[in-house]
């Protein structure tokens, strides 16, 4: 079974984000479903912007390998994110003792220890 084009589908999906983006900004919110679909966008904008960098850096005549590339900007991004937010938490725009601190606490905890333990065991 052929694939449709890359072009064609991508076409369509902003079509349809479009469409969902009138439907949530008159309120039209779902009960389910709209953090996985957030989780699902972020990931794909993510995805789409290394894609753009891997483009670019062929075109100058890099060989580039497209999965560790976009490896390394998800673990950019990430980085960037979490300075943002503990600036966000130093300066006091978001209450230390706010879940959500306490939350992005307890993430950087356990991505502290994977980390750790992923560079100990390429030693």
């Amino acid at each position: 079974m052929a694939t449709e084009p890359l072009e064609a589908r991508i076409t369509k999906v902003r079509a349809t984000l479009e469409t969902i983006e009138k439907e949530l900004a008159v309120g039209d919110l779902p009960d389910a479903g709209l953090a996985s679909f957030k989780l699902a966008l972020d990931h794909l904008r993510m995805t789409t912007w290394a894609a753009l960098t891997v483009m670019q850096a062929r075109r100058s005549g890099a060989t580039v390998d497209p999965s560790r590339r976009m490896a390394k900007f998800r673990v950019q991004r990430a980085t960037e994110m979490c300075r943002g937010a503990m600036q966000d938490v130093e300066a006091g725009t978001i209450p230390a003792d706010a879940l959500e601190v306490a939350e992005f606490y307890a993430a950087l905890a356990d991505a502290a220890e994977r980390i750790r333990a992923a560079i100990e065991g390429a030693d």
